[in-house]
This record gives C-alpha cells, sequence and structure tokens, in this order.
C-alpha cells in the first residue's frame, strides 16, 4: 500500500516579508482560521551560507558535535550524552544504558520535511542560500553518515513526498531567488543530483505545495501561488488543472475522493476521482476548523484542526461532513502516518496509534517530547521506530525512539 505524503509548506525565507499568503507550518505555524494574513519576517535572508563540508558527503565521517561532552566509562548507564557508549548522545535520559530517543544526526539548516522509505530516513534542511535533500540509514547505531541526495543555491526547499519503490522516489521542490522561479523535482534516490525539474513556476514563491497519490491513479503534485491553483500531473500522463479559486490557499490534504484547501472565509474541495476534478466551495463551519487531512490508503479518513484535535471520518471516499472527535488534549503541530498506525504529539510527547483507532494510544513516548518543528512535516514513522527532526538554533537534530 502506497502512504501518501500530506502537508502544507509555508516558503517565505527569501523575503522579509510574505504578504497576502496564508501561514502554514513553516515559520510561523499556521494561523487560527479567522486570522488575517500577516507578514512574515524571518531571518533566513541574512543567513550566511556554510560551505558544503558542513554536511558530510556520503564517504564522510559524522560530525555530530564539534566538541563532544566528556565520557566516564563509569557513568554510561545514566550518562545521556554518553548512554551504553561514548558519544552516543540521549534526547534527555538514559537508564540502565538505554536512551529514551537517540540523537542519530545534526545537520546544519532548518528542516524542511521528513520521510521514511525502504531502509532509509530521508529529510531536507535549508540554510541561507544553500538547500540540500539527503538520507540516513535506518538500521544502525550511534550517528549516521548523511547520502547528500541533492544540493542547490536555493533559498527554500520542501521535500514533497518520498515513495516506497525500489529505489524510492524523491519528490521535491526549491525556490531560487536569483531565477525568480519555483523548481518542481521528482527522482530516483541516488540520481536526484543531476535530475531537472518535471515543471517550473516561473516569478511566483509557492504559498503550499503538496504530493497527491491516489490508490489507481497517477501521481499529482498540487500547489498554490498568489495567483494560481495547480494540480500537475508529474508523469504528464493528464493535462494541468489549474483552478484560480485555489489561488492563495492552505493546502489542507486529501483522501481518495477529495482535496481540501483553505481560504480566509471558505474551504475549497476538489474531487480527484474524475477526469475535471471539479471543485465545490464549503462554508468554514462544514469542518473543525482544519489545518491538514491525513490520509494512508486505509478506509478511514483524519482531520487535524487548528485548535490541535484529532477527528476521524469513516471512509475513503468520505467528504468528512460529520467528523468523530477523538484527541481531546491539544496536539504539537505535526503527525507522521504509515500505512497502519499514525503518531501525532503531545504535551507529554510522541503517541503512536492505530490508524483506525487513533483514539487508543499504542504507544507512548513521554520522555522524548519534541520541540516544536518549524519547518513542515517532520515526523516519520519507520517499522521499528519513529523518526523526527527538531530545530535547534541554526541546526536541525534527527531522533530516533522505538516505536
Amino acid at each position: 500500500m502506497v502512504v501518501p505524503a500530506l502537508f502544507g509548506g509555508l516558503l517565505c525565507g527569501i523575503s522579509a516579508a510574505c504578504s497576502g499568503i496564508l501561514g502554514l507550518d513553516e515559520l510561523p505555524l499556521r494561523p487560527e482560521r479567522d486570522a488575517s494574513p500577516t507578514a512574515v519576517p524571518t531571518d533566513a535572508a541574512t543567513a550566511p551560507p556554510l560551505p558544503d563540508a558542513a554536511l558530510p558527503e556520503k564517504d564522510a565521517a559524522p560530525d555530530v558535535d564539534a566538541a563532544k561532552p566528556p565520557c566516564d566509562p563509569a557513568t554510561l548507564d545514566v550518562d545521556p550524552n554518553n548512554c551504553g557508549a561514548c558519544g552516543k548522545v540521549c534526547k534527555s535520559s538514559c537508564a540502565a544504558s538505554v536512551c529514551d530517543a537517540d540523537r542519530v544526526g545534526v545537520f546544519p539548516g532548518a528542516p524542511r520535511g521528513l520521510f521514511v522509505a525502504g531502509a532509509s530516513v530521508f529529510f531536507a534542511t535549508a540554510e541561507g542560500a544553500r538547500t540540500r535533500v539527503a538520507s540516513c540509514p535506518i538500521a544502525g547505531a550511534g550517528a549516521c553518515t548523511p547520502v547528500v541526495e541533492r544540493t542547490d543555491m536555493a533559498e527554500q526547499v520542501r521535500l514533497l513526498a518520498v515513495r516506497p519503490s525500489t529505489p524510492p522516489l524523491l519528490t521535491f521542490f526549491t525556490y531560487q531567488v536569483a531565477l525568480e522561479r519555483n523548481a518542481f523535482y521528482s527522482c530516483e534516490a541516488g540520481a536526484c543530483a543531476g535530475a531537472s525539474p518535471f515543471r517550473v513556476e516561473p516569478g511566483l514563491l509557492v504559498a503550499d505545495a503538496i504530493d497527491i497519490d491516489v490508490v489507481g491513479t497517477d501521481h499529482w503534485v498540487a500547489f498554490t501561488t498568489s495567483i494560481n491553483g495547480v494540480i500537475q500531473s508529474v508523469g504528464n500522463l493528464t493535462p494541468t488543472r489549474v483552478h484560480t479559486a485555489l489561488s492563495g490557499a492552505q493546502l489542507l490534504g486529501f483522501n481518495q475522493k477529495y482535496l481540501w484547501a483553505r481560504k480566509p472565509a471558505s474551504i475549497e474541495r476538489v474531487t480527484l476521482d474524475t477526469a475535471t476534478l471539479p471543485l465545490s466551495t464549503l462554508a468554514l463551519t462544514a469542518l473543525p476548523a482544519p489545518r491538514e487531512v491525513l490520509w494512508n490508503g486505509s478506509g478511514v479518513t483524519l482531520i487535524h484542526s487548528s485548535n490541535g484535535n484529532l477527528y476521524q471520518c469513516a471512509g475513503a471516499m468520505s467528504d468528512c461532513a460529520a467528523p468523530t472527535a477523538c484527541v481531546a488534549s491539544p496536539a504539537a503541530p505535526f503527525f507522521g502516518v504509515d500505512a497502519t498506525h499514525v503518531a501525532y504529539g503531545l504535551g507529554a510527547g510522541i503517541t503512536v496509534a492505530g490508524y483506525d483507532t487513533p483514539c487508543t494510544a499504542a504507544k507512548a513516548i513521554a520522555p522524548a517530547a519534541p520541540s516544536l518543528p518549524s519547518g513542515g512535516r517532520s515526523i516519520a514513522l519507520a517499522p521499528t521506530h519513529v523518526f523526527w527532526l527538531e530545530a535547534v538554533g541554526s541546526e536541525t537534530h534527527l531522533y530516533r525512539a522505538p516505536r
């Protein structure tokens, strides 16, 4: 079963402000549903680019800490900076030589998407005028040695999806301010360095973008700008669909039948299971203040609301007109799904639950509470572990905990 990639991506890091664009998961977090669009100051344009050596190439030794803390062999069973072995860093605690969560990598720049496929975890980072897409092996103890899939002189990057084919297929886009263009890519892992974009959108900073993979259909990418809403076939097997009603909208997500997008006063809903992809407008009250819609190819659709609550809609073809409330506590603004489970952040940490029973926790990772991500989707589920990214100053930290 193919697991879709679901998230929004506001990309305002290349200018002093982004006017007229709804805020999403990127710098800052999404506003409440009735908030007016505001200017978003960032420091990305002034951050100096780091040299290529800042992120080790494929065969380089990892530089996880510039100055590693001292290691006392007598305290390896409780030292979170040397848990069970010198240099093995925990998220917060070490007990009986076992971490609450392992820190497996530290990379320059801000996080811009995280996905698991095959034997690797793939992620993107942006720092100044340099963006990278990289991967690390899922297995193994200690720090990972990243494989650099692609490096660009661009101000923003967003990893939209990684499909579990052999080799995995990556979908991402970059924004290059000097060329005034957004470039969308789809390439196999290991072959992305020389890949050409399948679509170029000149002169417009993408307000939001989402990868769409509906079972039995073509592979689509949808994006919105200040003047356009576009659904593009990656394989160019079908014509591009342009919906001006989606311009400037926040893309919420999709299931097997619908794609939802939010505007200041309405929800726009595109029907995906017909050739013409018709669009209809709903009142904001039709859905519980949604901030994203999650679907993993199953018979259930989940809604993550603006106030952090989780809702469940019965049916893969559901319009979610009558969702059922699930989680009553505010959740951290990130989710991850695979074919069977959903992982979401609560105040105490990460909860892993069956996708069809999201209200019933199968696993709670209480001590490993991640900080609020500043770079969009930052959590992913592997068969045995949960991975997540944290923005720490000008760095991105990659953590792993058993699920």
